[in-house]
């Protein structure tokens, strides 16, 4: 499962905190492999267009 996440604003590391904890804690409920991928992260505007198209807001 490939999810596009967007956290609050905060120092460095705890975004990496943040980010390896919800990580791991989706795989352990899901039952499956969870990637996470940061809003802006992604830079090929072909991929953005397609995330763009696809996406389905699950929380909010």
């Amino acid at each position: 499962m490939d999810l596009l996440v967007a956290f609050k604003p905060m120092e460095p590391y705890a975004r990496v905190e943040a980010y390896f904890r919800m990580r791991d804690e989706l795989r352990a409920l899901l039952q499956q492999e969870v990637d996470l991928v940061m809003v802006g992260a992604v830079k090929n505007p072909y991929i953005c267009r397609e995330i763009e198209r696809t996406k389905q807001m699950m929380y909010a």
